[in-house]
């Protein structure tokens, strides 16, 4: 019996496994079991990074607090083509108190979990997007900017987080390079009970955040543009002394001024004493350092973010999100998807559902060149591990340009071979495979959380 990663691909994979004479039991493990949706929230948390970020403020009124994260809605307009300029212009009356009392400006991450059984066990993907409302400089750039990670479990169990499932890889994008480390590795380190005397139960990774700003120089290019590293310092390095942390695929130290934790990781929010932003408190909230300045890390701002679903914002994408033919938020061209089940949002103020069906999604942001979630590759999982660039164009030709909602790439964890310039190639040899058709069933132990709100807006 050839293996799953043989079966044809697309909306007929099904049929073409039980064309081959397979059984549902040999697809699929006999226990198909499914988290609860409180357990998915776990884990989530559990998992969620705190993210240490350099600023670069530069004590300038009109830059304080340039560099928070950000939910996308912060405006609360429902348009999202201006976020950039508001957030550049607007945001200093907001700090200041004198206007937008209607603002909600709410540090976010953007989430999804998928949950699926390969051989009798049950393993997630779990995908966090830290997202800020301006790519570049003060004077220059593009509106959005999405920086994501990826951690995939493995041998996980009912009840919720830390019963015995296993970590099998991280991934950090930095800008179109996807770094992905096997679980134990050197670089990776954590706030968790082991590095610190049990105070925090959950495991959260170490991250790096560089500033907005930051030029491409001819021989090196420095951190910039929001990118993430790897944290290579255990927690317990710094956090008694200067805010100064050795990172993934740089030389030397480098500072940070901010720490961004998740505030229902409630062990990880009290241990960093990560406070919420609100109007009231947002002045106090601001670093206003410089991206040379050194701190001690109890000098640093600690910010509480939140977890919101990605499915929250995919909707508004679609082509009529606004009405016929209209949408105020995303331009460009548009990609085809085919939807087995309805999709809903009510990020706008007026609700949006798009049918079971093909519909259009718009791919780019209007006033910009930023890419939405219809064009993320990492969404598909078509992205080339441990590579820059990725191969979505090569899945969606084998698709006649329509993606199915619940395709998704799983990697192995391992870096497929290296054919320049050729894509199809490289693809071919990318080490993974496809989920199958009905994969996120719960009859059959699955969950695809890309298109599901876990998370109350």
């Amino acid at each position: 019996m050839p293996p799953l990663s043989a079966i044809p691909l697309g909306r007929n994979a099904l049929l073409a496994v039980l064309a081959l004479g397979w059984s549902s039991s040999d697809v699929w493990a006999q226990d198909t079991w499914t988290l609860t949706d409180d357990e998915r929230r776990a884990f989530l948390h559990h998992y969620s990074p705190v993210i240490l970020k350099r600023a670069d403020e530069d004590g300038e009124p009109e830059h304080l607090g340039h560099d928070w994260l950000t939910n996308i809605d912060f405006d609360t307009d429902g348009d999202f083509s201006d976020n950039r300029r508001r957030w550049e212009s607007d945001k200093r009356d907001f700090i200041a108190g004198v206007d937008h009392a209607g603002w909600d400006i709410q540090p976010t991450v953007y989430t999804a979990l998928l949950e699926f059984l390969e051989d009798g066990e049950k393993s997630l993907i779990l995908l966090y997007h830290v997202y800020h409302a301006s790519q570049g400089g003060f004077t220059s750039g593009d509106v959005h900017d999405w920086e994501r990670m990826e951690v995939r479990l493995d041998g996980v169990r009912p009840g919720g987080p830390g019963a015995g499932e296993s970590a099998s890889y991280y991934v950090l994008t930095a800008h179109s390079r996807h770094v992905g480390l096997r679980a134990g590795h050197h670089d990776l380190h954590f706030l968790n009970a082991g590095k610190t005397e049990g105070a925090v139960r959950g495991s959260h990774l170490l991250v790096w955040q560089a500033e907005w700003n930051g030029d491409e120089l001819l021989f090196h290019s420095p951190p910039r543009k929001g990118e993430l590293r790897f944290v290579e310092d255990n927690v317990g390095e710094f956090v008694d002394g200067e805010a100064l942390v050795d990172i993934s695929g740089h030389s030397g130290e480098w500072a940070f001024h901010y720490v961004f934790v998740d505030r229902d990781a409630e062990d990880a929010a009290a241990y960093w004493d990560a406070r919420t932003l609100t109007r009231e408190n947002a002045a106090g909230l601001v670093s206003g350092r410089d991206e040379s300045d050194v701190i001690r890390t109890d000098e640093t701002i600690r910010i509480a973010y939140e977890l919101q679903d990605m499915a929250d914002i995919f909707p508004t994408h679609h082509v009529d999100a606004y009405g016929s033919k209209a949408n105020r938020s995303w331009d460009g061209p548009s990609i085809r998807i085919e939807l087995a089940e309805s999709i809903h949002s009510d990020l706008l103020g007026t609700p949006v559902t798009v049918q079971p069906g093909v519909h259009e999604f718009l791919v780019g942001s209007r006033r910009g060149n930023r890419r939405g979630y219809p064009r993320k590759h990492w969404f598909w999982g078509s992205y080339f591990w441990n590579a820059n660039g990725n191969w979505t164009g090569v899945a969606l030709a084998t698709r006649a340009g329509v993606w199915n909602q619940h395709d998704y790439f799983l990697h192995d964890g391992e870096r497929g071979e290296y054919w320049a310039g050729n894509y199809a190639r490289r693809a071919e040899a990318e080490p993974g495979h496809w989920l199958p058709a009905g994969w996120h069933l719960p009859e059959n132990g699955g969950f695809d959380g890309r298109w599901v709100s876990l998370f109350a807006d």
